[in-house]
């Protein structure tokens, strides 16, 4: 069986989808360390898609329907009721311990999820679709994630130590950032705590511009055992009965 994913990113720069894939599949092997990758199916929207510009900026937080905001829900609707996987990427914005005051994921959870349920259990004016039961619309809302790093991504990204160092020193030789690497090195429940670590921190040298390359390096197993926003991540999607079964995991696997 293929686990079919569409992978949304607010980021529309042109790492966001090797990023994305590349913590997509280290999260899948973290699930099952056997996986055959070949039976991880993960794609972004179609190019020119009106439901990107939702995406953008998190656009789809606002109140208005936008004609945008209505392409995504009715997207990600169409995905869920096919039987397929959607995750959507959004930096918290917050740190770990403010992660509950989020306004990103407050929404995701409060107005996103629930607009894109009500498009699967409301009549269309198309006849051949047939609102969903409640029973089928829980589960077609287990297969919809929220991939939602704190405070932003580069708080996974820059988990790749060795890669981070190797990136700055092209740069320079700013003793603080190799000493502040090596502290997250040893540490490594720092990074979900510091504000904008690629603005703050590693703007002058870092910043986002080798995102897809430190994703390809990003310690998995490691920054999972720290527990605070990717072992959250894998976590929800551990407990998706179709990923699950998707992904032949028993319920003693993991």
């Amino acid at each position: 069986m293929t686990a079919r994913f569409l992978l949304l990113s607010e980021d529309s720069g042109k790492q966001a989808q090797p990023t994305i894939r590349s913590l997509m599949t280290a999260a899948a092997k973290l699930l099952k360390p056997n996986l055959d990758t070949r039976l991880l199916e993960l794609r972004p929207l179609a190019e020119g898609d009106l439901a990107a510009n939702a995406l953008r900026a998190n656009a789809w937080k606002q109140r208005r329907l936008s004609p945008e905001k209505a392409a995504l829900i009715r997207t990600i609707a169409n995905e869920l009721e096919q039987r397929r996987f959607v995750v959507l990427h959004f930096d918290s914005d917050t740190t770990w311990s403010k992660r509950r005051t989020s306004e990103n994921r407050i929404k995701f959870a409060n107005q996103l999820r629930a607009d894109v349920r009500l498009t699967l259990t409301t009549p269309r004016a198309n006849p051949k679709f047939v609102p969903l039961s409640t029973e089928a619309a829980d589960e077609r809302m287990s297969r919809f994630f929220a991939m939602s790093p704190c405070y932003s991504i580069e708080a996974w990204l820059y988990q790749a130590n060795d890669a981070l160092r190797s990136f700055c020193r092209e740069r320079h030789e700013k003793r603080t950032h190799l000493v502040l690497i090596e502290r997250w090195k040893s540490d490594r429940a720092l990074l979900d705590e510091v504000d904008r670590p690629k603005d703050d921190e590693f703007s002058d040298c870092v910043g986002d511009r080798h995102n897809a390359e430190l994703a390809a390096a990003f310690p998995a197993a490691e920054v999972f055992a720290v527990e605070k926003s990717w072992h959250e991540f894998v976590e929800v999607l551990r407990q998706s009965g179709p990923l699950r079964a998707a992904l032949g995991l028993d319920d003693t696997s993991f």
